[in-house]
């Protein structure tokens, strides 16, 4: 059996570090290098040359320097190489205000 590729697209440090330890013990899954922010995470996927070795999942912060979530969101899925890829995005925000924002954007 094959390991799923996850790609995860995060600045936090210490959230990438909450994610590398949640994965890393799971024997079905290998996590590519951590893209510190949306414009690496293109720079990474630009990198893999075959279509098999692409993520299986692609996981994104919404809060990121360069390229946010959803706008890296908006770039796979307008991309034909990447737009089969499952993305999911998740935000650490705390002020509800924030969360009802994002909340309302249309992708």
């Amino acid at each position: 059996m094959s390991k799923r590729k996850i790609l995860l697209a995060e600045d936090d440090e210490d959230d990438q570090i909450f994610f590398y330890d949640f994965l890393r013990g799971r024997n079905d899954i290998a996590l590519l290098p951590i893209a510190a922010d949306g414009a690496v995470l293109f720079e990474i996927l630009q990198r893999i040359h075959k279509h098999a070795d692409l993520p299986d999942l692609i996981l994104l912060d919404q809060n990121m320097p360069k390229i946010n979530g959803l706008q890296a969101l908006r770039m796979l899925k307008s991309n034909s190489r990447y737009a089969h890829i499952p993305v999911g995005i998740y935000s650490t925000y705390t002020d509800e205000r924030g969360i009802q924002t994002h909340n309302q954007r249309r992708i």
